[in-house]
């Protein structure tokens, strides 16, 4: 494999076999579809359907003091927590592996965060100094404030970095837009304040069906509403004690999935995106009041090549089998577009 790969003369080809040994091996070491959040003192993880223990990825040990918000790339294996007791956002690996390490520093108190990976940056929300702020995901340069709104407390955040819109929720007025540049404000969505007399929290955005979900902190509910502002919003979970104080949200559409977690009673649970059925209790023991949450989807369909139940030494064989194949497959190919052809 390594004479493979030293062969591979040409930049393009190398750089083609790599990324695809990066996506097999990042599809058997990265886990698959779990839910990780803080809780102001730890970050946790947790399977998605509530099934295992709950995990400690990163504590006090780790240089955490109130670790608010918390996001992951994937790709990259990296997991970012904004700690606003230490003013810091911090970076580690998304496995819990090796040590913290500090991002941005001096910061006001960093809460909130949402991730444009594709763009490279990293939006919070400071709820010191009441205003929204973008820094480069490998920390170069200053982070930059984009926003300094002023009308009330700022909550949750989210981006869409296709259409460069940035999304946030203050205690006051609902949700307001953005360019994610900085170069102007673009109005309200769903106000005063969020259609529903209630306190938005944390948002979330379904671009690709044109939907923002949020939870209305002070009526218990977790509400959704067209992203274009039309139309009236409506309560997916908020009867009998289904939603009791909610504080974040996070989206899974290709599971059609909602998740979010309760601040008191303090657990992590989930719904369906529709508000059919009723949500699922997940965890609710082993933390304190949980605050911020994000996902970590599937990985990519490679797995599935694998048989359901097979112990962990068969997957990680057909794995290693798919990958030699994939290999010989381009050698051979590669041999024959250089061989000359005789006459």
């Amino acid at each position: 494999m390594c004479g493979l790969l030293a062969n591979a003369h040409h930049g393009k080809s190398r750089r083609l076999l790599l990324g695809l040994l990066g996506l097999l091996v990042f599809s058997t070491v990265v886990p698959a579809q779990k839910v990780i959040w803080t809780d102001g003192m730890s970050v946790y993880v947790g399977n998605q359907d509530g099934s295992g223990p709950v995990g400690t990825l990163f504590d006090s040990s780790d240089g955490l003091d109130t670790p608010y918000g918390v996001v992951v790339d994937v790709e990259a294996g990296k997991l970012y927590v904004a700690d606003d007791g230490v003013r810091k956002i911090l970076v580690g690996s998304l496995d819990g592996s090796g040590t913290l390490q500090n991002l941005f520093v001096g910061l006001g108190f960093p809460q909130a965060m949402a991730i444009d990976v594709a763009g490279g940056k990293l939006y919070w929300v400071d709820d010191q100094q009441f205003r929204i702020v973008v820094g480069n995901l490998d920390g170069s340069g200053t982070p930059t404030e984009l926003y300094s709104p002023g009308i009330g407390r700022l909550r949750g955040i989210a981006v869409d970095g296709l259409s460069g819109k940035v999304y946030w929720s203050t205690n006051q007025d609902g949700i307001q837009i953005g360019n994610a540049d900085g170069s102007g404000l673009l109005g309200f969505l769903h106000d005063p304040p969020g259609d529903s007399g209630g306190t938005i929290q944390g948002i979330a955005l379904d671009v690709a069906n044109g939907k923002i979900y949020w939870c209305d902190i002070s009526n218990d509910k977790i509400m959704v509403g067209n992203l274009d502002g039309s139309g009236a919003p409506v309560e997916l979970y908020g009867e009998s004690g289904e939603a009791n104080s909610p504080y974040d949200i996070a989206l899974d559409p290709d599971d059609n999935e909602i998740f979010w977690v309760d601040n008191s009673p303090r657990r992590i649970v989930s719904g369906n995106l529709s508000g059919t059925g009723p949500p699922n209790l997940l965890y609710d023991s082993g933390f304190s009041s949980p605050l911020h949450l994000t996902l970590i989807p599937s990985p990519p369909d490679i797995l599935s090549m694998i048989p359901p139940g097979a112990p962990a030494s068969s997957s990680f064989g057909v794995v290693v089998s798919i990958v030699l194949f994939v290999l010989c497959g381009w050698a051979v190919t590669r041999r024959i577009l250089k061989t000359p052809v005789s006459h």
